[in-house]
């Protein structure tokens, strides 16, 4: 057990010291993590066996806590600066983004399951979101339950490096302020490293400066 934490945990720090590279921030730590976790699957059986109960481990105690300690970083005070206008964006985003994954899910021939896990992750938080509202979703299979949260969260995370560098791309042809940019990447891309990555410095400022 103490061996594939081990090994869990390097995974976790290697993606996250590959953002540091130039460009690489735009992909984000979690994609990298889980493109290093696919890699993996190259291993030898028995390390992939030894590995299992430390992704289990982690997956479900360290991510809930994760989850916890980011409600933590909200500031209320930057919350009630943003105005009501702000909190009306995030909540129909919050709710379209839901229903219309959702629907297109069921739609494209997924499961009742995966199609809700890909929809909260998408309208949410990302992978924090779909492992959250994993745990309440009921189900007699368990293999089928993890196999429908790695390819929730790979759908998620792939989808939102997709979106951002579309974003990126199409900035100038918006011909939005740096702040109203800034609301359509946090209203759009549900991770927040991808709609930090999105906004850039000028946006930072933006928001920062005075």
């Amino acid at each position: 057990m103490a061996s594939s934490h081990h090994d869990v945990n390097l995974l976790r720090i290697a993606g996250v010291l590959l953002t540091k590279l130039p460009y690489v921030n735009l992909i984000g730590a979690l994609v990298l993590a889980l493109l290093l976790g696919i890699a993996m699957q190259l291993a030898p059986a028995h390390m992939r066996a030894e590995a299992k109960p430390g992704v289990g481990f982690i997956s479900n105690k360290f991510l809930r806590l994760g989850i916890i300690l980011l409600g933590f970083r909200l500031n209320l005070e930057t919350l009630a600066e943003a105005g009501v206008k702000t909190i009306l964006v995030a909540a129909v985003a919050v709710t379209g983004t839901i229903c219309l994954t959702y629907c297109l899910s069921r739609k494209f021939g997924a499961s009742d399951e995966l199609a809700i896990l890909s929809a909260c992750g998408c309208g949410v938080c990302g992978a924090a979101a779909v492992m959250g509202v994993s745990p309440q979703l009921e189900t007699t299979d368990e293999e089928r339950k993890r196999e429908d949260e790695v390819l929730a969260v790979a759908v998620v995370c792939v989808m939102g490096t997709v979106f951002t560098l579309i974003e990126i791309g199409i900035k100038p042809l918006l011909h939005l302020t740096d702040p109203q940019f800034g609301i359509v990447a946090g209203g759009s891309l549900h991770e927040i490293a991808h709609a930090v990555a999105a906004g850039g410095p000028s946006v930072r400022r933006a928001w920062t400066t005075p």
